[in-house]
C-alpha cells in the first residue's frame, strides 16, 4: 500500500512538471490527467480514513493494555460476587442497603433499548452518564485529546445522585425496587451467627 502511494506521488510530480505545464499539452490530455488527479485525491481520502481508524484502534488498545489488571480484577470480582452473592454492588453485599448508584446500570440498559419510562423510573441519571461516555470517547479516542473538565462533571453527577439517593431513601425505601433491603447480606449473616 505504501509503495503504491510513493509511486502515485512520483507519477503526480511527473505529470505536473512535465506534461500539464508543458506548452504542447492539449485539452484532451489535460482532461485525462485531471481525471487521474481526481481519482488520486479520492484514494488519498480513503487512505486518510483508514489511517484515522487505525489511530483510533491503537488509542483504544493502548488504554486497554494500560488498564488490563484493573479490567481483569473487575471481571474476577464480578464473577465471584455474582456467583456467591447474586449481586455486584459492595454496599448491597455487605449491608443489604441500596447504594446511590443502585439501578443506574439497568437504567442505562433500558434507555439504550428504548424503554425510556422504565429507565427514568429507576434513575434519571442514565442519560447523563451516556452523554458523558460519548463525550469522553469522542475526545479521548477520535480527537486524541486529554479530556479536560471531566472530573468536575463526574463530581457534579455524583453529588446529584447523592441528593436523589437521600430523597429516594425517604420516599421509596424499602418498598419500591431498586430501593429495597436485602436480608441475605454479610452483616445480617454475621449477626445471625451470634
Amino acid at each position: 500500500m505504501q509503495m503504491k502511494a510513493v509511486l502515485s506521488l512520483h507519477f503526480k510530480t511527473f505529470v505536473t512538471n512535465y506534461i500539464i505545464n508543458s506548452p504542447q499539452c492539449s485539452l484532451w490530455e489535460t482532461a485525462v490527467l485531471m481525471f487521474f488527479r481526481t481519482n488520486e485525491s479520492r484514494n488519498e481520502k480513503k487512505m486518510k480514513s483508514i489511517t484515522k481508524r487505525q489511530v483510533i484502534q491503537k488509542r483504544i488498545v493502548k488504554d486497554v493494555l494500560e488498564f488490563k489488571w484493573a479490567i481483569i480484577c473487575l471481571v474476577i470480582y464480578y464473577l465471584l460476587t455474582n456467583e456467591v452473592f447474586h449481586a455486584f454492588c459492595p454496599m448491597v453485599i455487605v449491608t443489604g442497603l441500596p447504594c446511590p448508584g443502585c439501578g443506574v446500570t439497568r437504567s442505562i440498559f433500558y434507555l439504550l433499548t428504548g424503554q425510556i419510562s422504565r429507565s427514568f423510573a429507576l434513575s434519571p441519571f442514565a442519560l447523563l452518564w451516556i452523554l458523558l461516555g460519548i463525550w469522553f470517547v469522542y475526545e479521548r479516542y477520535v480527537q486524541g485529546k486529554k479530556v479536560k473538565g471531566i472530573y468536575p462533571l463526574i463530581g457534579c453527577i455524583f453529588v446529584a445522585m447523592m441528593v436523589y439517593y437521600v430523597y429516594r431513601m425517604y420516599t421509596a425505601f424499602p418498598f419500591i425496587p431498586p430501593m429495597i433491603y436485602r436480608e441475605d447480606n454479610v452483616l445480617n449473616n454475621l449477626l445471625e451467627l451470634r
